[in-house]
This record gives C-alpha cells, structure tokens and sequence, in this order.
C-alpha cells in the first residue's frame, strides 16, 4: 500500500526502493504507473464533462402533460405551455414545432413517420422573462393540421415534438429541451387556465396551475 501510494503521489520511496533483486518489483512498478494514469485520466474526463455539460441544464424547461386545441377570436390553435425553471436566463431561445403522422404516396407507398413543420407564433428575438410561456400553432388552410378533426387525429396516431433550443446566459453552453405530444395528450374543444393576476402594478404567475385545463365553452349568440 505504502508502495502504490508513493509512486501514485511520486513523493519519493525514501529506504523503499525497486531494486534489481527482485525483477516483479519492476513489474509491479509498471503496472501501477499505467493503471494510475488511467485513473487520473478518468476522473478528469468526468470532471469536465460535468463542468461542460452539467445535469442541471438538461431540464431547463418545463412542459405541460397536454396541449389543447382551442379557438382563438375565431380561429383554431394548437397551443402548449412551456417554463422556463432555471435562475439564469436564456437568450436566443427557439421554439420549433413537428407533426408526425403516416404518409401514403401516390405510388402506394406508406411512409410511417413523415413530419411537417408546424409554423409557432415564437418570436426569438424577446428576451426570457422567466414567465409561463404560451406555444402556439394557428390551423388554417396553410397548416398541415387543417385536415384533422380530433376522430381523425386519433385514427392516425398523430404526434406533434415540441423542441426549445438556446444558449445559457450564465455558462454561454446550448441547452435543449423536447416533448412530444400522442394523439391522446391533445385535448381538443380545451384552453389552458388563466394563471397571470395583476396586483396593484405587478404581475404574478400561479405555476401550481400551470398545466390547469379547462372545457372551451362557445359563447351563445342572442337574437333581438
């Protein structure tokens, strides 16, 4: 022991030394040398890659179990929230949005996963404020989405990715988050609740409801 830690730590043997008498010291000298080296080389591999890529910005954002498809002054959005859960900011932030679903060509062929972009009202040049943030994808005619009611969806086993990429502001490292949303995790005729409240001149987030859902009731028009 007293051996393998003065040539681990290279203090000097002192009266201990590997002499030419005994030709396994010379061996033994060897392998510890070699094995020390990988030891050192691996506890600074996992100490940089910790620095480099450390496990607490691999969950940088939060989101919510479901999305909901609702309408929006007259116009149908698929919308899910995303948080931000981290004490530094992120700058340059995107939000990219991708339908799977299965594809038959005019051929016959069945292409399992196709994706489309779905377009996001995500702007990247605003700044991270910390808030909730609101994702949203408006169905119109552009949108590969316009063909879907929720039997349909369902029947195609459609699923939606959600990826929001940026740069940390404190350590200047990328961070990346994605989710996906199965046929069955999008509600449909469903808008998120309300959690922002004005008190006096500040703004406060309920997150304990963050991911709250309630039905979309369409408002009764009244005849005179």
């Amino acid at each position: 022991m007293v051996f393998s830690m003065a040539t681990q730590c290279t203090v000097g043997y002192g009266h201990m030394f590997v002499s030419s008498n005994c030709p396994l010291s010379g061996i033994v000298l060897l392998l510890q040398t070699l094995i020390g080296i990988c030891l050192e080389s691996l506890a600074f591999g996992l100490a940089f890659k910790k620095i480099s890529n450390p496990l607490s910005r691999q969950k940088t954002w939060i989101f919510t179990k479901n999305a909901v498809v609702c309408k929006r002054n007259q116009s149908k959005y698929f919308i899910c929230r995303i948080l931000n859960i981290q004490k530094s900011q992120i700058i340059a932030s995107n939000v990219k949005m991708c339908l799977i679903c299965s594809r038959i060509t005019a051929e016959g062929e069945m292409i399992p996963f196709h994706s489309k972009r779905l377009a996001t009202n995500f702007d990247s040049s605003s700044p991270d404020s910390g808030w909730p943030i609101t994702v949203s994808h408006m169905i119109d005619e552009n949108s590969p989405l316009y063909k879907y009611d929720q039997s349909k969806f369902i029947a195609d086993g459609c699923e939606i990715i959600v990826t929001v990429t940026g740069v940390s502001e404190s350590s200047g490292y990328s961070v990346k988050s994605r989710t996906s949303y199965h046929s069955t995790e999008v509600l449909w005729d469903h808008r998120f609740s309300n959690i922002f409240s004005l008190s006096g001149v500040d703004w406060h987030a309920d997150v304990e409801h963050f991911e709250k859902t309630i039905p979309q009731i369409e408002p009764k028009l009244t005849q005179y």
